[in-house]
């Protein structure tokens, strides 16, 4: 595969193979969280009205790095509630900074409403591409809040699922890959940020990667066994097993 020279990065020395398979990922997060961060919303993080409460559904590689963005880059110290139906994704969301939200017990909702004292939340992340997402979000996001739509799929919903969003007036932010702008080099800014960030250790790389693979004759059993395992999240070639 020939790419051009701009695009490519050199991994610094501290950074081993398998935590450099976080840097895409978590550059398509830096840049959702970009454009949600320049979109005039009425919650935002340092303005007149501040966001105090988060929502990620989802506790997936992205639902986990916007955690993470949030707790260890951004800073916010509000709270930040995580959303599944995994236990060991849920005690790993724990693990990072979030308050883990088991939606098989069908009372997130109460419990978003309880620990908030009836706020709600002023920022949702949708991270998960569940369908069912959608009839959750009149229970509990805030009049003009902002909802982030990062996941993908949501099947078993049509068009009428974003009426809520016109009864609400929520802001909407979409986001989809890792474009963004470049360095006065033409080395595109988002990866230079993910890279460094990583490199810092201001994300845990390390936790995310529950499945490490050292055969290519492995990937069958990775996409089509691994991954609907309970305890995946995401996994990674490496061709040191100690790496």
């Amino acid at each position: 595969m020939s790419i051009p020279e701009v695009n490519v990065l050199r991994l610094p020395a501290a950074v081993s193979f398998t935590r450099g398979a976080i840097i895409e990922p978590l550059a398509c997060v830096l840049h959702a969280s970009d454009r949600m961060e320049r979109s005039r919303n009425r919650y935002d993080f340092d303005g007149r009205y501040r966001i105090r409460n988060v929502l990620i559904t989802g506790a997936g590689p992205s639902g986990l790095l916007f955690l993470q963005y949030l707790r260890n880059i951004k800073k916010f110290d509000g709270q930040i509630f995580v959303a599944d139906m995994r236990a060991s994704k849920l005690a790993l969301a724990e693990k990072l900074g979030g308050t883990p939200l088991d939606v098989r017990s069908g009372n997130v909702d109460s419990e978003i409403r309880k620990r908030t004292n009836g706020e709600l939340i002023h920022y949702m992340i949708e991270a998960s591409g569940a369908g069912p997402v959608f009839d959750l979000i009149p229970l509990v996001l805030r009049n003009q809040a902002t909802f982030l739509f990062y996941g993908s799929g949501h099947s078993g919903r049509d068009v009428g699922c974003l009426v809520p969003f016109q009864v609400m007036e929520a802001n909407m932010v979409t986001s989809g890959g890792a474009s963004g702008g470049f360095d006065p080099d033409g080395t595109p800014e988002v990866y230079r940020r993910s890279m460094e960030f990583v490199r810092d250790g201001l994300i845990d790389a390390e936790s995310l990667l529950s499945h490490r693979y050292t055969q290519l004759s492995e990937l069958q059993k990775a996409f089509q066994v691994d991954s609907l395992s309970e305890d995946f999240i995401k996994g990674a070639w490496v061709k040191n097993p100690s790496v």
